[in-house]
């Protein structure tokens, strides 16, 4: 805080002057008493006032960022045995039913870390004195669900905490943590007033401290409870998540990940594999998608997502970025000079990679130091990134100008609308693998298969079905005239040189169908 600023600045009456003013009667001596006690009252209030805002939040009153780690430091040091202030309240401020309590129990520490899901829909939809209005609904609705001796706060944002102490004599502290979780999810389920429309749902990661096994701190605490709140959203959204073994066991291993990515790709360590994408019936090649390779000196092989994650968090985000482009130009050269100028390459960008270090920018950059026509490459969003995707629209209508091609990579799944797919000027749209798998058995992936293929020749958009893993599938898809199959019943992902060899194979006996122009803009 800038304390010269005038934003910052607090008048406090003061009138010492009249110290050196003679008193000529009682009364003026009772009036120049009054005068003080009322200036110091005044004084006591605008610091109490200041007290308060340092540690709440004041669109909803409950406590704030700042606030709640005071709270939670001060109850770690009290479980410690460490002098401090009085756990459950922050220094100065007093027990009141948006703050903290005077204590808490002295039980195991639970500390839940609540995320609002599709607070950004209600922004959108209604505006964000509405969203104002939710965040202090839902604040309202979690304090009265909490038991007496919880603390809740905000984060920021729609983000919100909560810490307390489990039942001492309690002999299963998860079970007790989850029917609270249960009961938090439950109470913001309700439909809300200012936004009957819009479904608002809560996202919970819990950790116990003692129940983990794990004696920490409150960063600790803070990064357990979020590796919790990350699985209780990548498992579907609405629900809760409690920190166990296995998480413990995932975030060791992005830790090491983490440490262990910028030597790997500086030595070399990271591939970049291609899993061919093919035209039905006539099985030729179609294009490719780029995927991530890395083999964990200890852990073994790595997910691509936990690869582009760990890139994330350790700041090589840029270098993997330019890495994959680098191979996949290499790949397109090599493809051209092969004779299939119309096949495809495609890579995976996240909305936010768009805006963080000009990616439009250096895509456009390389594919010209390599000479290269623009509409051999296309740049994969998933669709539940286009939830992000007003931060990177600027730079996605800049590579779609040039040529550059656009798909949404596992729709159906996400987020996408009619207007987003318009907006983008989409070449290419990938139904998710989880609908194509249950096809065969469900009807209803059967329906929306068919209505997604529908959509796309109205749309005159190129579809891709991902995930094909057996031969019924592949002739049920035959059936219904998609156009281009990818998954392992075809080929899995191949490093380059296996996978040029295969294609050069598949040229020798497929006839080759004259080059065709792609709908480059």
């Amino acid at each position: 805080m800038d304390a010269d600023h005038p934003s910052n600045r607090v008048p406090i009456p003061c009138r010492s002057t009249a110290f050196l003013q003679a008193s000529r009667s009682k009364q003026e001596a009772r009036a120049l008493a009054t005068s003080l006690h009322e200036a110091h009252r005044q004084t006591l209030d605008i610091a109490e006032d200041l007290r308060h805002r340092a540690t709440h939040d004041m669109l909803t009153q409950v406590l704030n960022r700042a606030g709640f780690m005071q709270v939670l430091d001060d109850s770690l040091a009290s479980a410690a045995g460490r002098t401090g202030a009085p756990p459950g309240a922050p220094p100065g401020a007093t027990p009141d039913p948006a703050g903290a309590p005077a204590r808490m129990e002295e039980g195991p520490h639970c500390l839940m870390l609540l995320d609002l899901d599709g607070f950004k829909s209600v922004n959108d939809l209604f505006g964000h004195k509405a969203g104002d209005l939710l965040l202090v609904e839902v604040a309202q609705r979690l304090r009265q669900a909490l038991p007496r001796g919880y603390v809740l706060g905000r984060l920021g944002g729609d983000e919100f905490a909560v810490l307390g102490r489990l039942c001492p004599a309690s002999l299963a502290p998860e079970r007790e943590a989850a029917e609270l979780a249960t009961r938090l999810t439950a109470a913001v389920a309700i439909p809300f007033t200012v936004c009957e429309a819009g479904r608002v749902g809560v996202s919970i990661g819990v950790f116990c401290d003692q129940s983990s096994g794990i004696s920490a701190s409150s960063g600790e605490m803070l990064s357990c409870a979020d590796a919790a709140l990350y699985a209780a959203k990548r498992s579907g959204r609405n629900r809760f998540c409690l920190f166990d073994d296995t998480l413990r066991h995932q975030r060791e291993v992005t830790r090491d990940i983490e440490r262990d990515l910028p030597r790997a790709l500086a030595g070399g360590a990271l591939q970049v594999h291609y899993q061919p994408l093919l035209r039905r019936p006539c099985g030729t090649l179609a294009g490719m998608e780029a995927l991530i390779r890395w083999s964990h000196p200890r852990h073994g092989p790595i997910d691509p997502p936990a690869i582009i994650l760990a890139a994330a968090s350790a700041g090589q985000a840029e270098p993997l970025l330019r890495f994959i482009l680098r191979d996949v130009c290499r790949m397109i050269a090599t493809l051209r000079q092969m004779g299939h100028a119309d096949a495809v390459v495609s890579m995976n960008v996240s909305p936010r990679e768009m805006t963080q270090f000009g990616v439009a920018r250096l895509v456009m950059s390389t594919l010209a130091e390599f000479g290269l026509p623009p509409g051999m490459l296309e740049i994969e969003l998933t669709e539940e990134a286009m939830m992000d995707l007003r931060i990177a629209q600027a730079g996605l209508d800049t590579l779609g100008r040039a040529g550059v091609r656009i798909a949404i990579d596992d729709f159906g799944v996400g987020f996408a609308s009619l207007g987003s797919l318009q907006k983008l000027e989409v070449d290419r749209i990938k139904i998710d693998r989880s609908f194509i798998s249950g096809m065969v058995k469900a009807r209803s992936d059967q329906v929306l298969v068919q209505a997604v293929l529908s959509l796309a020749r109205s749309l005159e958009i190129e579809v891709v079905a991902e995930g094909v893993e057996n031969e019924e599938t592949l002739q049920m898809l035959d059936r219904f005239g998609c156009p281009i199959v990818q998954g392992y019943h075809l080929s899995p992902p191949l490093p380059p040189a296996a996978l040029l060899d295969r294609i050069r194979q598949w040229d020798a006996v497929l006839p080759r169908p004259a080059t065709r122009a792609l709908p480059w803009r």
